[in-house]
């Protein structure tokens, strides 16, 4: 009896991000991470090529002993700072705190999808209701039209 050597779809996509996490210092680097800084610049275009938004904020994750973090950035001349302190999340602007709770429900998914995307990788690994399945190599005309 012949065994098959290729690999199952969810094998396929468990190697991938094993792969990225290797390509982005391992899994030992990622347990050593306390704090990460980084620029997110952002800039949508409409389909004349104009610019219809752009945004520039400085993302703070500290990762130890709990995470929390900040993002803040300018807008119109006024000073934005959410931030998350483990528990609770605070929102100025202007130097004036917002109090909506909904509103700061969708600064904490704000700050979730910060964490998120960076963290994707070993999420995506630790998630246990992940359905991880690798479905091929798509090109954007593709992804696009099966929407």
């Amino acid at each position: 009896m012949l065994g098959s050597c290729t690999k199952s779809p969810e094998q396929k996509a468990i190697s991938i991000l094993e792969k990225a996490i290797e390509a982005h210092g391992g899994q030992e680097a990622w347990d050593q991470l306390e704090t990460l800084k980084f620029r997110k610049w952002t800039r949508l275009l409409l389909e004349d090529g104009s610019i219809e938004s752009e945004t520039d904020q400085l993302i703070e994750l500290r990762m130890k002993p709990y995470l929390e973090g900040s993002i803040s950035w300018i807008s119109d001349s006024i000073e934005h700072i959410s931030t998350f302190n483990g528990s609770t999340m605070n929102y100025t602007m202007g130097g004036n705190s917002i109090k909506n709770q909904g509103f700061l429900q969708s600064k904490k998914k704000d700050f979730d999808a910060a964490y998120y995307v960076i963290a994707q990788p070993w999420k995506l690994l630790e998630d246990e209701g992940a359905s991880l399945y690798y479905e091929g190599q798509k090109n954007w005309h593709q992804a696009s039209s099966q929407k």
